[in-house]
């Protein structure tokens, strides 16, 4: 897959998981939109914001990487929280299934873009 095509593809499926997430917490009793919602919300805005810092570093590939797993981080956290959100009946178990499968889309992508940075670090180092 081109570059340009799978970086778009991480953003857009990050992107489209944000505006779920954003969606699925106006709906999410009030009690919890300014602890739980505030805490996904910002975490899911900082997956953005690296996967973006990430796809900018056009040289350092060691720090592209590093970027890369902050934000595999970051969506793992994620799916943790929402996890936690259904349990606390913040979430319906629709709106966590849906999370959870756009969660897995958005690791799998972030996944072979972050395989693509590794082969052209060791293309260098060798």
């Amino acid at each position: 897959m081109p570059k340009k095509k799978l970086t778009l593809e991480v953003f857009t499926r990050t992107r489209d998981l944000m505006k779920y997430i954003f969606e699925a917490c106006l709906k999410a009793p009030q009690k919890y939109r300014y602890s739980l919602c505030n805490d996904i919300q910002n975490i899911v805005i900082k997956a953005i914001k690296l996967i973006f810092e990430a796809n900018n570093e056009k040289t350092d590939y060691a720090k592209r990487i590093e970027l890369q797993r902050e934000a595999q981080f970051q969506l793992a956290l994620i799916d943790y929280f929402s996890n936690m959100m259904c349990e606390l009946n913040c979430f319906t178990n629709k709106q966590y299934e849906v999370i959870t499968h756009q969660v897995a889309l958005c690791y799998k992508t972030h996944i072979a873009w972050m395989k693509q940075t590794e082969n052209k670090l060791k293309a260098i180092k060798n």
